[in-house]
Protein backbone atom coordinates (compact mmCIF):
# COMPACT_ATOMS: atom_id res chain seq x y z
CA UNK A 1 0.00 0.00 0.00
CA UNK A 2 1.59 3.71 -1.10
CA UNK A 3 2.12 5.67 1.63
CA UNK A 4 0.64 9.26 0.70
CA UNK A 5 2.71 12.29 1.72
CA UNK A 6 0.62 14.55 4.30
CA UNK A 7 1.85 18.19 2.91
CA UNK A 8 3.57 20.79 5.27
CA UNK A 9 4.67 24.49 6.04
CA UNK A 10 7.03 25.42 4.20
CA UNK A 11 9.90 26.44 7.20
CA UNK A 12 10.82 29.50 5.41
CA UNK A 13 7.36 30.77 5.40
CA UNK A 14 6.75 29.92 8.72
CA UNK A 15 10.07 32.00 9.59
CA UNK A 16 8.67 34.74 7.21
CA UNK A 17 4.92 35.05 9.02
CA UNK A 18 7.09 35.59 11.94
CA UNK A 19 8.89 38.73 10.34
CA UNK A 20 5.85 40.02 9.03
CA UNK A 21 3.82 39.78 12.68
CA UNK A 22 7.42 41.46 14.33
CA UNK A 23 6.81 43.86 11.20
CA UNK A 24 3.01 44.38 11.87
CA UNK A 25 4.71 45.20 15.74
CA UNK A 26 7.39 47.56 14.62
CA UNK A 27 4.84 49.51 12.09
CA UNK A 28 2.59 49.89 15.29
CA UNK A 29 5.49 51.22 17.31
CA UNK A 30 6.11 53.15 15.04
CA UNK A 31 3.09 55.58 16.21
CA UNK A 32 4.13 55.79 19.38
CA UNK A 33 7.42 57.92 20.66
CA UNK A 34 10.06 55.07 20.24
CA UNK A 35 11.34 56.37 17.22
CA UNK A 36 12.89 59.27 18.79
CA UNK A 37 15.03 56.76 20.67
CA UNK A 38 15.87 54.13 17.98
CA UNK A 39 15.72 54.20 14.32
CA UNK A 40 12.47 52.21 13.80
CA UNK A 41 12.25 52.56 10.40
CA UNK A 42 15.26 50.73 9.72
CA UNK A 43 14.54 47.96 11.66
CA UNK A 44 11.13 47.89 9.72
CA UNK A 45 13.11 48.35 6.21
CA UNK A 46 15.44 45.44 7.91
CA UNK A 47 12.57 43.16 8.29
CA UNK A 48 10.75 43.19 5.24
CA UNK A 49 14.09 42.51 3.94
CA UNK A 50 14.45 39.67 5.50
CA UNK A 51 10.55 38.80 5.29
CA UNK A 52 11.00 39.12 1.60
CA UNK A 53 14.17 36.64 1.05
CA UNK A 54 12.32 33.81 3.27
CA UNK A 55 9.33 34.36 1.32
CA UNK A 56 10.78 33.93 -1.93
CA UNK A 57 12.54 30.86 -1.20
CA UNK A 58 9.41 29.67 0.76
CA UNK A 59 6.70 30.43 -2.16
CA UNK A 60 9.72 28.86 -4.75
CA UNK A 61 9.78 25.49 -2.98
CA UNK A 62 5.55 25.45 -2.01
CA UNK A 63 5.40 25.77 -5.92
CA UNK A 64 8.27 23.37 -7.45
CA UNK A 65 7.70 20.74 -4.34
CA UNK A 66 3.59 20.79 -3.91
CA UNK A 67 3.99 17.33 -3.08
CA UNK A 68 5.89 18.45 0.25
CA UNK A 69 4.81 21.70 0.81
CA UNK A 70 1.84 23.64 1.02
CA UNK A 71 1.61 27.60 2.09
CA UNK A 72 2.59 28.92 -1.45
CA UNK A 73 -0.71 30.83 -1.85
CA UNK A 74 -0.44 32.16 2.14
CA UNK A 75 2.97 32.94 1.26
CA UNK A 76 1.61 35.57 -1.95
CA UNK A 77 -0.83 36.96 0.83
CA UNK A 78 2.60 37.69 3.12
CA UNK A 79 4.16 39.06 0.08
CA UNK A 80 1.65 41.48 -0.10
CA UNK A 81 1.75 42.75 3.21
CA UNK A 82 5.61 42.74 3.07
CA UNK A 83 5.54 45.51 0.05
CA UNK A 84 2.58 47.62 2.07
CA UNK A 85 4.43 48.02 5.36
CA UNK A 86 8.18 47.58 4.05
CA UNK A 87 7.08 50.60 1.33
CA UNK A 88 5.51 52.31 3.95
CA UNK A 89 8.64 51.98 6.46
CA UNK A 90 11.04 52.90 3.58
CA UNK A 91 8.80 56.09 2.04
CA UNK A 92 8.63 57.50 5.80
CA UNK A 93 12.02 56.86 7.07
CA UNK A 94 13.98 57.90 4.73
CA UNK A 95 12.02 59.04 1.05
CA UNK A 96 10.09 61.48 2.26
CA UNK A 97 12.72 64.27 2.77
CA UNK A 98 16.01 64.44 1.33
CA UNK A 99 18.60 64.24 3.41
CA UNK A 100 22.35 65.84 2.96
CA UNK A 101 25.46 66.14 5.30
CA UNK A 102 27.26 68.56 5.92
CA UNK A 103 30.03 70.22 7.84
CA UNK A 104 30.62 74.51 9.16
CA UNK A 105 32.75 75.97 11.30
CA UNK A 106 33.05 77.81 14.75
CA UNK A 107 36.59 79.08 14.43
CA UNK A 108 38.63 76.63 14.58
CA UNK A 109 36.39 73.88 16.15
CA UNK A 110 34.31 72.33 12.96
CA UNK A 111 30.63 70.41 13.57
CA UNK A 112 29.04 68.09 11.32
CA UNK A 113 25.80 67.71 10.78
CA UNK A 114 23.10 66.90 8.69
CA UNK A 115 20.40 68.98 7.19
CA UNK A 116 16.84 67.42 6.65
CA UNK A 117 14.60 69.20 3.64
CA UNK A 118 10.80 68.89 2.69
CA UNK A 119 10.89 67.44 -0.49
CA UNK A 120 8.39 69.71 -1.61
CA UNK A 121 9.34 73.35 -2.70
CA UNK A 122 11.14 76.35 -0.95
CA UNK A 123 12.69 78.37 0.18
CA UNK A 124 11.55 77.03 3.49
CA UNK A 125 11.51 77.86 7.37
CA UNK A 126 14.43 76.38 9.21
CA UNK A 127 15.71 75.55 12.88
CA UNK A 128 18.75 74.85 14.41
CA UNK A 129 18.57 71.88 16.93
CA UNK A 130 20.20 72.64 19.96
CA UNK A 131 21.55 69.90 22.41
CA UNK A 132 20.50 69.11 25.51
CA UNK A 133 23.38 68.18 28.51
CA UNK A 134 26.58 65.87 28.08
CA UNK A 135 27.67 63.81 25.00
CA UNK A 136 25.17 64.09 22.44
CA UNK A 137 25.16 63.59 18.46
CA UNK A 138 22.95 64.48 15.88
CA UNK A 139 21.40 60.99 16.10
CA UNK A 140 19.95 61.79 19.27
CA UNK A 141 17.66 64.41 16.85
CA UNK A 142 17.18 62.77 13.95
CA UNK A 143 13.50 61.54 14.30
CA UNK A 144 12.77 65.14 15.07
CA UNK A 145 14.52 66.46 12.33
CA UNK A 146 13.20 64.66 9.74
CA UNK A 147 9.07 65.19 11.02
CA UNK A 148 9.93 68.75 10.56
CA UNK A 149 10.97 68.18 7.11
CA UNK A 150 7.97 66.01 6.18
CA UNK A 151 5.86 69.15 7.50
CA UNK A 152 7.95 71.86 5.44
CA UNK A 153 10.75 72.96 7.49
CA UNK A 154 14.33 72.74 7.14
CA UNK A 155 16.41 71.56 10.48
CA UNK A 156 20.00 71.18 10.86
CA UNK A 157 21.27 68.50 13.31
CA UNK A 158 25.09 68.40 14.61
CA UNK A 159 27.48 66.49 16.62
CA UNK A 160 28.19 68.67 19.58
CA UNK A 161 31.54 69.99 19.39
CA UNK A 162 34.18 67.09 21.16
CA UNK A 163 31.44 64.12 19.73
CA UNK A 164 30.53 62.27 16.70
CA UNK A 165 32.97 63.78 13.71
CA UNK A 166 32.56 66.80 15.42
CA UNK A 167 36.05 68.44 16.13
CA UNK A 168 37.23 70.25 19.74
CA UNK A 169 36.52 69.13 23.49
CA UNK A 170 33.41 69.17 24.95
CA UNK A 171 34.15 70.69 28.19
CA UNK A 172 36.84 72.62 27.35
CA UNK A 173 33.78 75.00 26.06
CA UNK A 174 31.21 77.02 28.19
CA UNK A 175 27.49 77.59 27.06
CA UNK A 176 28.86 80.72 25.13
CA UNK A 177 31.04 78.29 22.89
CA UNK A 178 27.73 76.16 22.40
CA UNK A 179 25.67 79.49 21.97
CA UNK A 180 28.20 80.56 19.21
CA UNK A 181 28.20 76.74 17.70
CA UNK A 182 24.44 77.11 17.38
CA UNK A 183 25.07 80.26 15.87
CA UNK A 184 27.36 79.36 13.57
CA UNK A 185 24.94 76.44 12.18
CA UNK A 186 22.48 79.09 11.81
CA UNK A 187 24.33 81.25 9.97
CA UNK A 188 25.20 78.44 7.83
CA UNK A 189 21.29 77.99 7.04
CA UNK A 190 20.61 81.41 6.35
CA UNK A 191 23.70 81.12 3.29
CA UNK A 192 21.76 78.15 1.51
CA UNK A 193 18.66 79.23 -1.33
CA UNK A 194 16.42 77.23 0.31
CA UNK A 195 16.44 78.59 3.48
CA UNK A 196 13.64 81.91 4.24
CA UNK A 197 16.48 84.15 5.29
CA UNK A 198 14.59 85.95 7.85
CA UNK A 199 13.04 82.81 9.13
CA UNK A 200 15.87 80.72 10.64
CA UNK A 201 15.20 79.97 14.33
CA UNK A 202 16.25 77.63 17.60
CA UNK A 203 14.69 74.17 18.93
CA UNK A 204 16.42 73.89 22.50
CA UNK A 205 15.95 70.87 24.74
CA UNK A 206 16.75 70.77 28.25
CA UNK A 207 20.53 72.61 28.15
CA UNK A 208 19.22 74.45 25.12
CA UNK A 209 17.33 76.83 28.01
CA UNK A 210 20.54 78.43 28.47
CA UNK A 211 22.39 78.11 25.27
CA UNK A 212 19.52 79.38 22.81
CA UNK A 213 18.85 82.49 24.88
CA UNK A 214 23.10 83.00 24.84
CA UNK A 215 22.88 82.73 21.30
CA UNK A 216 20.36 85.48 21.09
CA UNK A 217 22.31 87.66 22.53
CA UNK A 218 25.88 87.65 21.15
CA UNK A 219 24.47 87.04 18.07
CA UNK A 220 24.69 90.34 15.40
CA UNK A 221 21.74 89.13 13.22
CA UNK A 222 19.09 87.27 15.40
CA UNK A 223 17.13 84.09 15.41
CA UNK A 224 13.78 84.98 14.02
CA UNK A 225 12.22 82.43 17.08
CA UNK A 226 13.00 80.26 19.67
CA UNK A 227 11.61 77.31 20.96
CA UNK A 228 12.57 75.01 24.28
CA UNK A 229 11.45 71.75 25.41
CA UNK A 230 11.74 71.69 29.10
CA UNK A 231 12.58 75.19 30.51
CA UNK A 232 13.29 75.37 34.08
CA UNK A 233 13.38 79.02 34.63
CA UNK A 234 16.55 78.61 37.48
CA UNK A 235 19.96 78.31 36.63
CA UNK A 236 21.98 74.65 36.27
CA UNK A 237 22.43 74.43 39.92
CA UNK A 238 19.25 75.85 41.03
CA UNK A 239 17.65 72.98 38.71
CA UNK A 240 20.02 70.67 40.76
CA UNK A 241 18.16 71.50 43.90
CA UNK A 242 14.99 71.54 43.08
CA UNK A 243 15.59 67.76 41.16
CA UNK A 244 16.68 66.87 44.25
CA UNK A 245 13.96 68.29 46.34
CA UNK A 246 11.09 66.68 44.07
CA UNK A 247 12.67 63.06 43.84
CA UNK A 248 12.49 63.45 47.53
CA UNK A 249 9.29 64.94 47.72
CA UNK A 250 7.44 61.88 45.33
CA UNK A 251 8.82 59.47 47.49
CA UNK A 252 7.26 60.87 50.24
CA UNK A 253 10.03 62.58 52.40
CA UNK A 254 8.70 65.43 55.12
CA UNK A 255 10.16 69.05 54.37
CA UNK A 256 13.05 68.26 57.43
CA UNK A 257 14.60 65.83 55.16
CA UNK A 258 14.17 67.89 52.27
CA UNK A 259 15.69 70.93 53.60
CA UNK A 260 19.10 68.88 54.57
CA UNK A 261 19.54 67.28 51.36
CA UNK A 262 19.67 70.84 49.71
CA UNK A 263 21.63 72.40 52.60
CA UNK A 264 24.23 69.89 52.21
CA UNK A 265 24.41 70.16 48.83
CA UNK A 266 24.51 73.84 48.98
CA UNK A 267 27.39 73.09 50.77
CA UNK A 268 28.99 71.06 48.06
CA UNK A 269 28.34 73.64 45.59
CA UNK A 270 30.31 75.78 47.77
CA UNK A 271 33.19 73.87 47.24
CA UNK A 272 32.91 73.49 43.77
CA UNK A 273 32.70 77.31 43.41
CA UNK A 274 35.73 77.92 45.56
CA UNK A 275 37.66 74.39 46.74
CA UNK A 276 36.72 75.93 50.57
CA UNK A 277 35.77 73.65 53.44
CA UNK A 278 36.32 70.51 51.95
CA UNK A 279 37.23 68.66 55.18
CA UNK A 280 33.87 70.06 56.99
CA UNK A 281 32.13 68.65 54.16
CA UNK A 282 33.41 65.63 53.93
CA UNK A 283 32.95 65.39 57.88
CA UNK A 284 28.86 66.48 56.43
CA UNK A 285 28.64 63.47 53.89
CA UNK A 286 29.48 60.84 56.25
CA UNK A 287 27.27 62.18 58.95
CA UNK A 288 24.01 61.83 57.11
CA UNK A 289 25.22 59.10 54.23
CA UNK A 290 23.28 56.28 56.75
CA UNK A 291 20.21 58.47 56.43
CA UNK A 292 17.32 57.18 53.46
CA UNK A 293 17.00 60.45 51.84
CA UNK A 294 20.38 60.96 51.40
CA UNK A 295 20.73 57.67 48.96
CA UNK A 296 16.97 58.93 47.78
CA UNK A 297 18.67 62.63 46.98
CA UNK A 298 21.36 61.15 44.24
CA UNK A 299 23.50 63.87 43.56
CA UNK A 300 25.16 64.14 46.76
CA UNK A 301 28.33 62.41 46.46
CA UNK A 302 28.97 59.70 49.35
CA UNK A 303 32.81 59.68 49.28
CA UNK A 304 36.05 61.24 49.00
CA UNK A 305 36.59 59.83 45.74
CA UNK A 306 33.13 61.07 44.28
CA UNK A 307 33.64 64.43 45.81
CA UNK A 308 36.94 64.82 44.17
CA UNK A 309 39.11 67.80 43.76
CA UNK A 310 38.40 71.46 43.12
CA UNK A 311 39.94 71.14 39.57
CA UNK A 312 37.49 68.44 38.69
CA UNK A 313 34.96 71.47 38.33
CA UNK A 314 36.16 74.28 36.05
CA UNK A 315 33.70 73.14 33.51
CA UNK A 316 30.43 72.96 35.81
CA UNK A 317 32.22 76.40 37.53
CA UNK A 318 31.29 77.81 34.25
CA UNK A 319 27.80 77.20 33.49
CA UNK A 320 26.40 75.88 37.13
CA UNK A 321 24.84 79.73 38.18
CA UNK A 322 23.84 80.57 34.16
CA UNK A 323 21.38 83.24 35.11
CA UNK A 324 18.30 81.88 33.04
CA UNK A 325 16.33 85.19 34.36
CA UNK A 326 19.10 87.55 32.90
CA UNK A 327 19.31 85.73 29.82
CA UNK A 328 15.37 85.90 28.73
CA UNK A 329 15.10 89.56 29.87
CA UNK A 330 16.90 90.19 27.09
CA UNK A 331 14.76 87.97 24.22
CA UNK A 332 12.37 90.44 22.02
CA UNK A 333 11.62 87.73 19.56
CA UNK A 334 8.62 85.00 19.82
CA UNK A 335 9.09 82.13 21.96
CA UNK A 336 7.13 78.79 22.63
CA UNK A 337 8.01 77.00 25.70
CA UNK A 338 7.10 73.17 26.20
CA UNK A 339 7.06 71.43 29.95
CA UNK A 340 5.63 68.15 30.59
CA UNK A 341 4.09 68.44 34.11
CA UNK A 342 5.80 65.09 35.18
CA UNK A 343 8.86 66.69 34.70
CA UNK A 344 10.78 65.16 37.27
CA UNK A 345 14.06 68.32 37.46
CA UNK A 346 11.95 71.42 37.59
CA UNK A 347 8.47 72.40 38.31
CA UNK A 348 6.37 73.58 35.27
CA UNK A 349 4.39 76.08 37.40
CA UNK A 350 7.62 77.42 39.18
CA UNK A 351 9.37 77.85 34.74
CA UNK A 352 6.44 79.69 33.78
CA UNK A 353 6.52 82.43 36.28
CA UNK A 354 9.93 82.87 35.93
CA UNK A 355 10.15 82.88 32.25
CA UNK A 356 7.14 84.90 32.11
CA UNK A 357 7.99 87.68 34.47
CA UNK A 358 11.63 87.68 32.00
CA UNK A 359 10.73 88.13 29.11
CA UNK A 360 7.79 90.90 30.09
CA UNK A 361 11.56 92.86 31.18
CA UNK A 362 12.24 92.52 27.53
CA UNK A 363 8.62 94.21 26.71
CA UNK A 364 8.18 90.45 24.80
CA UNK A 365 4.32 89.53 24.33
CA UNK A 366 4.45 87.17 21.67
CA UNK A 367 5.35 84.43 24.22
CA UNK A 368 3.46 80.99 24.24
CA UNK A 369 3.44 78.42 27.28
CA UNK A 370 2.41 75.03 26.28
CA UNK A 371 1.94 72.51 29.46
CA UNK A 372 1.20 68.35 29.11
CA UNK A 373 -0.16 66.68 31.93
CA UNK A 374 1.21 63.89 31.87
CA UNK A 375 4.78 63.91 30.33
CA UNK A 376 8.27 63.96 31.39
CA UNK A 377 11.08 65.99 30.53
CA UNK A 378 11.76 65.53 27.24
CA UNK A 379 7.57 65.56 27.03
CA UNK A 380 7.34 61.60 26.71
CA UNK A 381 4.56 59.72 28.38
CA UNK A 382 4.81 56.31 29.82
CA UNK A 383 1.04 54.57 29.28
CA UNK A 384 2.20 51.47 30.58
CA UNK A 385 3.62 52.57 33.70
CA UNK A 386 6.72 54.71 34.27
CA UNK A 387 9.70 53.61 32.09
CA UNK A 388 7.83 50.52 30.61
CA UNK A 389 8.47 50.90 27.38
CA UNK A 390 6.88 52.29 24.44
CA UNK A 391 6.64 55.62 25.35
CA UNK A 392 4.35 58.26 23.46
CA UNK A 393 4.18 62.01 23.04
CA UNK A 394 1.63 63.63 24.11
CA UNK A 395 -1.46 64.82 21.47
CA UNK A 396 -0.21 68.06 19.62
CA UNK A 397 3.41 67.91 20.81
CA UNK A 398 5.21 67.32 17.51
CA UNK A 399 2.28 69.67 15.74
CA UNK A 400 2.19 72.36 18.24
CA UNK A 401 5.76 72.96 17.22
CA UNK A 402 5.18 72.65 13.60
CA UNK A 403 1.61 74.96 13.55
CA UNK A 404 3.71 77.62 15.78
CA UNK A 405 6.27 77.79 13.78
CA UNK A 406 4.71 78.92 10.40
CA UNK A 407 2.19 81.19 12.76
CA UNK A 408 5.39 82.93 13.32
CA UNK A 409 7.25 83.06 10.42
Amino acid sequence: METKIIPKWNKYIIIATVLVVFLFLISWLNTTALPAVMNVPMVGVVSAILALLFLCIGIYQSVKQPDLYSGHTFGIFLLLIVFALGGWHLFDGFLSFQKQDVSFNNDDITLAGTIYRPNGGCPCPAAVLIHGSGSQTRDEYRYYAYKLAQNGIISLVYDKRGTGSSTGNLYSGDYEDYAKDALSGMNFLRQRNDVKEDRVGFIGYSEGEWVAPLAYAVATKKPNYIVVVGASGLSPAGQVNEEIRIRLSSMGFDSSAISKAISLNEKVFHFQRTGENRDSLLTAIKRYRNERWFNVAEDLPQSDEELGQFEHYSWWRSVMDTNSDSLWSQVEVPVLFLKGEQDNRSRADIAKRKLKAALEQAGNANVEFRHFTGANHMILEWPLGKNVPPPVFPDGYLEKIVEWIFENH
